[in-house]
Formats: structure tokens, sequence, C-alpha cells
């Protein structure tokens, strides 16, 4: 028998949208996945997902208030990256705590569902997941670690960030694990919004040209490529073979709700209402 997968992307703040639809998914419809696989804020929510703990991931997304539960800098780093001594902005004092509460080792060994955090090592250049049997509270925040932004977790030899570096959302990951089913839940919309505004700073320019176009560009062809493949085994003798069929159920924003780094309460709350009216409405 196939096995499902909640297959979880990157986003940050965004990440306030996949809550509300696992809520949708797991509590309303009963589904509870074989496997979970999270890239960047997608790992802090396969964390709860596989310890099968909606109360501790709601929990934690509502008491979010501001940017400083999650992380914070001070005067050394903003020095730092003055002279050339640092290699990140911000520190996640916030969120270590918060993962000290969630992360729960016994749990996932016992649990039914199989987790994969994934993470870039700068050193090798290579994507690694990490198991339910390597697992730790570091890893979960290297997955997390925006370059730039924050400094890369070290590990033995290596320095290790945020796995969307290399994989947007592991479509390929889920299907080595034996995934027939894929719930691929995305912390922006598919089909990306055009927008009447002038871009006037730097930042700007970076956020709307990175983070929001390219990114885009990489789900869609991801996505792509996978219904591409379905295509190819249902009119061909040689993909039947070759490939086998995979159901994938894309779960995307249909509007802009809020930034990146934008922990607002008000806007996480309207994250995760519209997560579960989206999944509510793809998956009627």
């Amino acid at each position: 028998m196939g096995k499902t997968a909640f297959v979880l992307s990157g986003g940050a703040a965004k990440g306030a949208f996949q809550v509300g639809a696992i809520n949708y998914l797991m509590g309303e419809k009963k589904i509870i996945p074989d496997i979970v696989i999270g890239i960047s804020t997608g790992s802090l929510q396969s964390v709860p997902v596989a310890q099968h703990d909606l109360k501790l991931m709601n929990d934690v997304w509502m008491n979010i208030k501001s940017m400083g539960d999650i992380c914070s800098t001070n005067l050394f780093r903003l020095l730092g990256l003055l002279f050339g001594t640092s290699n990140g902005i911000l520190e996640f004092k916030g969120l270590r705590k918060i993962l000290g509460k969630v992360l729960d080792k016994e749990k996932l060994k016992n649990s039914t569902t199989d987790i994969f955090v994934g993470t870039v090592d700068l050193q090798s250049t290579q994507l690694q997941y990490w198991d339910k049997n390597n697992i730790d509270l570091d890893k979960i925040l290297a997955s997390c670690t925006i370059p730039i932004i924050f400094p890369p977790m070290k590990h033995n030899n290596s320095q290790l960030v945020d796995g969307g570096v290399r994989d947007i959302v592991p479509l390929k990951k889920a299907i080595e694990e034996g995934a027939d089913t894929i719930y691929a839940i995305l912390c922006m919309p598919l089909n990306l919004q055009a927008e009447r505004k002038v871009y006037k700073s730097i930042g700007d320019v970076v956020l709307r040209a990175i983070d929001d176009i390219m990114k885009n560009e990489i789900m869609r062809n991801d996505i792509k490529a996978l219904k591409t493949k379905n295509e190819l085994r249902e009119k061909h003798e040689y993909f039947k073979n070759k490939y086998r069929h995979i159901e994938c159920k894309v779960i995307d924003p249909s509007r802009h709700f809020l930034d990146e780094l934008e922990f607002k309460h008000d806007k996480i709350m309207d994250g995760i209402n519209h997560g579960y009216e989206r999944a509510k409405e793809i998956l009627k």
C-alpha cells in the first residue's frame, strides 16, 4: 500500500499558513502522514506533525507576538557587519527556547510518521536530510538558517544552512521514501500575483526578485516536472515501468498575508485561518 507524505516548504513567518492547512488535514480530515518532510520553516511544523501533536503546534504559533519571540540581534553582531567579522545579522535565541519545548526525541523515534528535515552543508555544498534517528535541535535550527540573515549552524567540521538553498519543495525526497500521495503545502501562491508598487530599497528589490520571483519559478518547475512524469506514464507504455503514478495535491495561499520576517500576532492568526480555509477549498 502506498505511503502518504506531507511536504512542507520554506517561508519563515509564512509557515503560519501551513499550520492552518495541517489543522484541516490532520484535525478535520484525519489524514495522518506516513512521512513528513520539512524545509526551513516547514521543519518547525514537521516536528509536531511527526509527534502527532496539533495542540503543541498551534500553541507555539499562537504565542508568537513579535519577531523578538523568534530572533534577536546585539551590538557585536551589528558592529561585525561593518568590519566583516559577522556571518549573520540575527540569532535564534527565542526559537531555540521554543524548539526545546517542542522537540521530543522519544516521541519521534516511536512515531508511525517518519520525519526528514533538510539542510545544506556549505563546505560540501550537499543537501542533507536528517531523520528521527539523528535529528536534534541544532539540525532543525540549521534548516531555518537563512544565509546572511542568520549565522550558519556548526556541525562537526561543517556549517549548515537552510535546506531551501537547494530544495524549496522536497518532492523528490518524498518519492524516494515511497510516497504515492503527496500533500505539498506551500507558503506562497503558486501563481504569483502582480503588484503595482515601486521597489525602492535594495532589500525590497532583493526580496521581490529572489524571495518571490525566483523561488516561485523553482517551485513551479518542480511541480510541473512531477506532473509531466505522470502524463508520460499515462500516455506511453515505456514510462509505466520507469515511473510510478504520484498523486500530488498542492495547497498554496491564494493571497499575500504577511512577509517572511513579519512575526505579528494578528497576521499570523490570519495566516493560520487562511491555511485552514484554503486546504478546505482545495480538497473539497
